[in-house]
């Protein structure tokens, strides 16, 4: 149902739940989707494959949320959480929240992608997945202004909000570009990065895709390499990693992590540094880097102030106990395994511990440090599987 048009229905079935519970979001489905479609381009063979399997059922998902218009509803949700049911019994009345310039952008961005990918396997469905972007292109370029998500009163599913479109608009702009050649979209290109100075100075997240697409940017061929923009970008990248890199070797375990960094989604920052210390080692080919961004997996899988890995089933001493409904009903038996959680958030209310590295606590009623998300093991993937063409 739309929330705006209570007399309309719209089919949109399929797609990834979230996280703990049954929502779906454009927002982060998109930025997770990308980052796995981004190791499939990169990698071949077996990987590739399965990766392409993997992420099909969310683009499948993608497209329905998008308007006649080309713009993206920015959700799929209940009116609030539905509390620890199974998948079926969760009977709560879902709606597809206002459309949203970030989530469009994302949209524009994951379906470029996917035209790439699919190209070679499947003719028709990358078809699809290019009109989608082209589509969804052209509304970001008829309505420059910001159109920002807010939940309406009332409404207490995540709100996956922002403050700032311009990096998803660079993203579906390099996207775009990288797969149509499309001249207007390079210009695009140049008007939103240009102004990044530096380049990278954070993490990044599903809420500042800046960093993935100028990732994306030095990846492409028809950009010369003595490229003003470009030079400038991959001179950005290899110093943000050397002082990365020297951040790392300050602390006894390799942890990238400041203490201003332990908020939510924390484990998420440290492997989106991981990203940028291996991508910074492809140009610099300094051996410090990718080996601290090998560090930052280390921490995730337990080398941290804890000695606990944050992926279920993984590791002698792991998380048991995730925010997780399908993990929650099984009531005593293991949790499902493979989610990566949170991780400490020293920045939650009540806060489990006066150090923010230990801010942590294997708790299923604690979503603020022990709730996985796509975004998570999306990146972990990603850096997992850049690790392991680094080490071919």
């Amino acid at each position: 149902t739309l929330w705006e048009e209570r007399n309309r229905r719209i089919p949109s079935v399929g797609g990834w739940h979230d996280a703990g519970d049954y929502g779906k979001y454009t927002v982060n489905g998109a930025y997770s989707a990308g980052l796995l479609l981004t190791l499939a381009e990169r990698r071949k063979g077996d990987l590739a494959r399965a990766l392409l399997q993997v992420t099909r059922c969310e683009l499948e998902w993608l497209l329905t949320m998008q308007a006649s218009d080309g713009a993206a509803y920015h959700k799929l949700t209940a009116v609030k959480h539905p509390g620890v049911l199974p998948p079926e019994g969760d009977r709560s009345q879902r709606y597809l929240f206002p459309l949203s310039s970030t989530a469009t952008g994302d949209l524009a961005a994951v379906m470029a992608i996917a035209a790439r990918v699919y190209a070679p396997v499947d003719a028709d469905f990358a078809r699809r997945c290019l009109d989608a972007a082209k589509h969804a292109w052209r509304w970001l370029e008829a309505h420059p202004e910001p159109l920002l998500f807010r939940n309406p009163q009332g409404v207490n599913t995540g709100e996956y909000g922002d403050k700032d479109d311009r990096d998803e608009r660079l993203w579906a702009a390099v996207e775009i570009y990288r797969t149509t050649g499309d001249a207007a979209a390079l210009q695009r290109i140049r008007e939103l990065a240009e102004p990044r100075r530096p380049a990278f100075t954070y993490a990044g997240s599903w809420g500042d895709v800046a960093n993935v697409a100028l990732l994306s940017f030095l990846r492409e061929k028809r950009v010369r390499k003595e490229d003003p923009l470009r030079k400038r970008i991959q001179r950005d990248l290899v110093s943000f990693g050397r002082s990365l890199a020297a951040r790392c070797a300050r602390h006894p375990l390799g942890v990238v992590l400041t203490p201003r960094d332990y908020y939510w989604g924390s484990n998420g920052t440290a492997l989106t540094y991981a990203l940028l210390l291996l991508e910074a080692d492809r140009y610099a080919q300094e051996r410090v880097l990718i080996q601290a961004g090998r560090d930052q997996v280390h921490y995730v899988l337990g080398r941290n102030a804890l000695g606990i890995s944050f992926v279920t089933g993984v590791g002698e001493r792991c998380v048991r106990r995730p925010h997780h409904a399908p993990s929650i009903l099984t009531r005593g038996q293991p949790a499902l395994p493979g989610l990566l959680v949170g991780g400490p958030n020293h920045r939650q209310a009540k806060p489990l511990s006066e150090f923010p590295a230990t801010d942590y606590a294997d708790d299923p009623n604690n979503w603020t440090v022990n709730e996985p998300a796509i975004n998570l093991n999306a990146e972990l993937v990603l850096v997992l599987g850049l690790m392991d063409s680094w080490e071919e």
